[in-house]
């Protein structure tokens, strides 16, 4: 869960996409959003978080492997993942939209829900990556109750969404969903490596905001740790480390620059071009013919 004065749920930006989000103690807890096109974006999961279409698709890529959640299809990530997203209406229709709900369930929710429901919340061997199935009539059914509390969500009480939240986990509860061992995931009590984040999301186009977020430390204490380990300021480490591989992509491989760019997380064309020529002298057009 992340609290609102952040992006809501760790999204990097998302253009013509607009949402509802009911809040349970201060953060988002369920948010529902409309996206015009094809639109991409990368979510990072604090907490265990249930990904629901509504209406068109979504490709999520979590490491190298692609999952293709459809209309009516619901997608279970434990927390502390990291996912690219994208966007599709149907067929190539830019203005078709994309409608899907994501809901953020708070480890002390989990144990909760674990108590009254008599059971015991997940551990590491019984979840195993992003498990997607389909929605069935009776979810059917409660999403359409919660449209109500979503249009009106700045009078929706707190501890209402707490009792649609567990409502939610005794749905797929008694259905037996394939979902509910990730989404009773409990946190182990150790934060993860710092130096493993960083390597393993070093190519990613994801933020300092969402590096700290997954490392499960605050902005302040990554920059701490990671100027304690890498003796640099983590923004300029990680745009050092990515500068190397551009430079190595342009002279293997044929992929253009601005693919190159957007794909190590660059701003645009000319911010890569003047930092690509600041570093090795010569512009990634000019070192590729070099």
């Amino acid at each position: 869960m992340l609290k609102q004065s952040t992006k809501l749920p760790a999204f990097s930006h998302v253009p013509d996409r607009s949402q509802k989000i009911l809040l349970l103690n201060g953060c988002s807890a369920v948010a529902s959003y409309t996206v015009t096109g094809h639109q991409q974006f990368h979510l990072c999961t604090e907490e265990n978080t249930l990904l629901v279409v509504k209406e068109g698709a979504i490709n999520i890529k979590c490491g190298k492997v692609d999952h293709m959640v459809g209309k009516d299809q619901m997608a279970a990530l434990k927390h502390n993942t990291l996912v690219a997203c994208k966007c599709f209406g149907q067929l190539a229709d830019e203005t078709v939209k994309t409608e899907y709900l994501i809901f953020s369930l708070s480890q002390q929710l989990v144990k909760q829900f674990a108590a009254l429901a008599v059971l015991k919340p997940a551990n590491a061997n019984e979840v195993s990556g992003i498990i997607i199935t389909r929605s069935d009539l009776n979810i059917q059914k409660y999403l359409d109750s919660l449209e109500l509390y979503l249009d009106i969500s700045s009078k929706v009480d707190e501890n209402l969404t707490k009792i649609k939240l567990l409502e939610l986990l005794f749905c797929l509860a008694s259905t037996d969903s394939p979902l509910l061992p990730v989404l009773l995931y409990v946190k182990r009590s150790f934060r993860p490596s710092l130096y493993a984040i960083v390597e393993e999301h070093l190519m990613s186009a994801i933020s300092l905001d969402e590096l700290a977020a997954l490392s499960q430390r605050s902005l302040s204490s990554f920059r701490r740790e990671f100027l304690a380990v890498y003796n640099m300021p983590p923004s300029q480490w990680i745009r050092e480390q990515r500068l190397k591989k551009a430079k190595e992509l342009l002279r293997t491989t044929r992929l253009s620059i601005a693919d190159i760019c957007y794909s190590l997380g660059f701003e645009n064309n000319a911010h890569f071009s003047r930092l690509f020529k600041s570093k090795f002298g010569c512009s990634p057009s000019d070192y590729r013919t070099l």
